[in-house]
């Protein structure tokens, strides 16, 4: 089954990018996965087993979820090379499975919060995205796990009764319950050139990834910070120290902002960051993808301290941000503009960027007259 045309989801962007503003924890993802009993693990599987794997687990969520739940369901072998990167780049498929064809699927509803992936690295993993801040994430996996309870009745799922879920890696055996949070750190990114988010995090056993893989350098200042896995079932004291993390990365983060705006030095660099993010979204010919992340992180950063001002309503300025990160992707603009070669593609989307910004976002500086 396939349900819709993958270029018909770019109508709206995935539910993590409409959350951009300029909060810190914008939101969070509560991750699922699963194995079936007598099944090798996706890794070390056929076709042939892939295939009887995802014919059980579309049976099973056919009684989980409801008929109209998906907008779309594709093989990936139904899915074109392009539409597999497009798919790739707004982080609703993963490279693995954009490398295998047969028997692996992508599910994704129609507000675009919820994928399921078949066959990726587990046989099936569920995602779902909620925006809000910590007392949200901290509920998370409280209440992912009493959603399991249902995938757990519903489905023959491979389980020890000392080690709880079974999975590829013996590590992640447990609980099999992740939560993701998603953060914007532009002062903490701006106040430290030479900070390693990655390593700092790694330190204390948080997976931290970027929230658009798919750029080489550039990500925008925003990232996901995972949980650490739960080896033993209903362990608490790793998830409490995760959220303690995650909340002093908060206060750091709001105390580099304050830190920007009372130094007389990182303010006038902060001013410079700014100008030179007009300048690159409303008079650049040709624009990189990577360019323009850095000049969307400064516009939200801009607006949030009062730097940068705009008579467009709050909810309308996100829609707009929100389609200035998914509609100016090279897939995007490849699949619907016809847009095959670097130079077209970077032409079109600095022509895109002007119109959204100057005629719709209407972004002025803040008078400094009396």
């Amino acid at each position: 089954m396939r349900t819709c045309h993958p270029l018909e989801l770019c109508n709206e962007p995935p539910a993590f990018i409409r959350s951009c503003d300029g909060s810190i924890l914008l939101g969070h993802n509560t991750l699922m996965e699963f194995n079936l009993r007598g099944h090798p693990f996706p890794g070390w599987s056929e076709a042939k087993d892939r295939l009887l794997v995802s014919k059980q687990i579309l049976a099973g969520l056919d009684k989980l979820f409801s008929p109209d739940e998906w907008i779309l369901q594709a093989e990936m072998q139904q899915l074109t090379r392009e539409e597999r990167t497009l798919l790739l780049e707004r982080e609703q498929i993963t490279p693995t499975m954009a490398a295998r064809k047969d028997g692996v699927y992508v599910l994704i509803n129609r507000s675009q919060d919820t994928l399921a992936f078949i066959n990726d690295e587990e046989h099936l993993m569920i995602q779902t995205y909620h925006p809000g801040g910590l007392e949200e994430l901290r509920d998370a996996r409280r209440a992912a796990l009493t959603n399991q309870r249902r995938f757990l009745k519903g489905l023959p799922v491979a389980f020890d009764g000392r080690i709880g879920l079974l999975f590829s890696d013996p590590y992640k055996s447990g609980e099999g319950i992740w939560v993701a949070a998603l953060v914007y750190l532009p002062g903490l990114m701006l106040s430290y050139q030479n900070h390693n988010l990655v390593d700092s995090m790694s330190d204390m056993g948080i997976l931290c990834l970027p929230a658009l893989s798919h750029t080489k350098k550039e990500k925008g200042d925003l990232y996901w910070l995972c949980s650490p896995t739960t080896q033993y079932l209903r362990e608490d004291a790793d998830y409490e120290t995760f959220l303690r993390a995650i909340e002093e990365l908060c206060e750091r983060e709001e105390e580099a902002r304050r830190d920007i705006m009372s130094a007389d030095s990182a303010y006038r660099s902060l001013l410079n960051e700014l100008e030179a993010a007009l300048v690159t979204l409303e008079k650049s010919k040709s624009l990189s993808y990577r360019s323009l992340l850095h000049a969307l992180s400064m516009l939200r950063l801009g607006l949030t301290l009062g730097e940068l001002e705009t008579d467009v309503p709050e909810e309308r300025v996100c829609q707009i941000i929100a389609r200035a990160y998914t509609q100016t992707m090279p897939s995007y603009l490849q699949l619907a503009h016809n847009a095959q070669t670097l130079k077209k593609r970077r032409s079109l989307r600095a022509e895109l960027v002007r119109k959204l910004i100057s005629e719709e976002l209407r972004i002025r500086i803040p008078s400094t007259e009396n």
